[in-house]
């Protein structure tokens, strides 16, 4: 078997083996445990663990040679072999048929051998424990007889297969003579060609006589061609430069369309600053108005403050003077004091009219307070827009600052643009000169084909007669196709 068989083969074994150990392992364990088969279980895990590790090691490790399809059939032997001691059930002994079945994909009687010398042993130790614990009985034949005739058609198949696989190889070995054989007789009709070949060489020597008188034409084609493959190297290179000066065109109108773009974007917010400044001037405009009447408000009430205070003052000269003549009074009365009476009165009225006085004073100071605050929060809303405005009036100037440094780089990228565009008329220039020299060259190399034309003509005419040669080559051809067909 080759590498690709071997892999196959280990493939198809290695799905099987994996199924037989796992579905041995799990109606094994199902079994022993309602048992209560401790030991057995045991032994069946580690032989299950350690003939999946040979298949695995077998697939994987060596897939395309025979060591591959030894461990993966003596993994699946082992766990058959353990399982069929560990447990009583004689369902169990199934699964050495697909494992002899997997061995036979190998033409390997050695190996069949040694899976049924495996499979028979097992077979017999559980004869032999069945004998022991006295369970030996009728049911152990079936297993037994099928069990043989697996052994044997195994075998058979196992030894017709390896039969015919030499008969194949003798067979190929016979076609192999056969195919030397019809060798040598190419090589003889080979030799034929040869001295066919010897024949025709004075023609071809005529032929290489005319070929040399063109040498001579054809080596001024050649330096003719070389000229103007300078010629067109030159003008690619013109081109290339044109090119390279067009890219760069191209990449700076892109990038003044970026910044034509960018500087209209910054105009417009610049517009839209200048209207939201125009909207916080309107506001503090109308917020100074409030001030001022707030503040014309405070003076109102300042000035009526100051009449009152005015009136108490005069109230309170009065009743000075009134305290006075009480106390004259009373000195003149003594313990009659009428005239204080009437003084006292007096005074109680004066008291009044101030507390009167007092009582409107504590109402307009009240109203001034509330004047005075609202035009506290008059300044401060003032304040606030001013402050606004300020950084608006920042943010236009930062603004404008960014136009002027973009409309800069346009200016720089014109300059570019224009320096690009001289070097592209300059190169169109040296190219149309270029094409002038081609032209010229183009001719010439036309005029020196006619020459390789004529000669070509006269090597047509001793072409005629090597036809004749060719002729006889071809029919000596068809009886080497002709044997080979013979052979096949």
């Amino acid at each position: 078997m080759n590498a690709q068989q071997y892999r196959r083969a280990n493939k198809v074994s290695f799905i099987v083996c994996i199924i037989i150990i796992a579905s041995g392992t799990v109606l094994a364990l199902n079994n022993l445990l309602g048992k209560g088969q401790t030991l057995g279980v045991i032994a069946i895990i580690i032989s299950a663990i350690f003939g999946i590790l040979m298949v695995v090691a077998g697939n994987y490790k060596y897939p395309e040679v025979k060591k591959g399809s030894v461990l993966i059939m003596g993994g699946a032997t082992i766990f058959y072999f353990v399982l069929l001691i560990a447990s009583d059930d004689l369902i169990y002994f199934a699964f050495g048929l697909p494992i002899l079945i997997s061995s036979m994909i190998y033409l390997n009687i050695r190996l069949s051998r040694i899976g049924i010398a495996a499979i028979t042993l097992s077979f017999a130790i559980t004869c032999i424990k069945a004998l022991a614990s006295g369970k030996l009985s009728l049911e152990y034949v079936p297993p037994l007889i099928t069990l043989a005739l697996a052994f044997i058609t195994s075998l058979s198949v196992v030894g017709l297969l390896t039969n015919f696989n030499n008969e194949n190889n003798d067979k190929i070995n016979r076609h192999a003579e056969k195919s030397l054989k019809t060798g040598n007789q190419m090589a003889e009709i080979a030799n034929t060609i040869t001295d066919l070949f010897n024949n025709s060489q004075s023609n071809l020597s005529s032929l290489q006589e005319i070929i040399e008188s063109q040498q001579s034409g054809m080596n001024d084609i050649a330096s003719s061609m070389e000229s103007t493959s300078q010629a067109i190297s030159h003008q690619a290179d013109k081109v290339q430069q044109i090119q390279s000066e067009t890219q760069t065109t191209e990449e700076h109108t892109q990038e003044m369309s970026r910044v034509s773009k960018q500087t209209q974007d910054t105009v417009q917010e610049g517009v839209r600053v200048i209207e939201e400044l125009k909207e916080k001037s309107q506001n503090v405009a109308a917020t100074s108005q409030v001030t001022v009447e707030a503040t014309q408000a405070v003076i109102n009430k300042v000035e009526e403050v100051q009449k009152i205070v005015g009136a108490i003052m005069s109230i309170s000269k009065q009743t000075n003077l009134l305290a006075l003549n009480a106390s004259i009074e009373a000195a003149r009365a003594g313990e009659a004091g009428k005239g204080f009476a009437v003084v006292a009165n007096d005074v109680r009225d004066l008291a009044g009219e101030t507390n009167n006085a007092s009582t409107e004073i504590t109402r307009i100071i009240n109203e001034l307070t509330e004047d005075v605050q609202k035009a506290m929060a008059s300044i401060d809303d003032s304040i606030s827009s001013v402050t606004e405005q300020n950084e608006m009036i920042e943010t236009v100037g930062n603004n404008f600052d960014s136009i002027n440094a973009n409309v800069t780089d346009m200016l720089n990228r014109f300059s570019d643009i224009e320096r690009g565009m001289q070097t592209i008329a300059s190169s169109t220039t040296e190219i149309n000169d270029g094409i002038s020299n081609l032209s010229a060259t183009s001719q010439e190399v036309a005029a020196l084909s006619n020459d390789g034309a004529r000669a070509a003509d006269t090597a047509v005419s001793q072409f005629d007669d090597f036809k004749g040669i060719l002729l006889e080559i071809f029919q000596q051809a068809n009886k080497l196709q002709d044997m080979q067909t013979d052979k096949d």
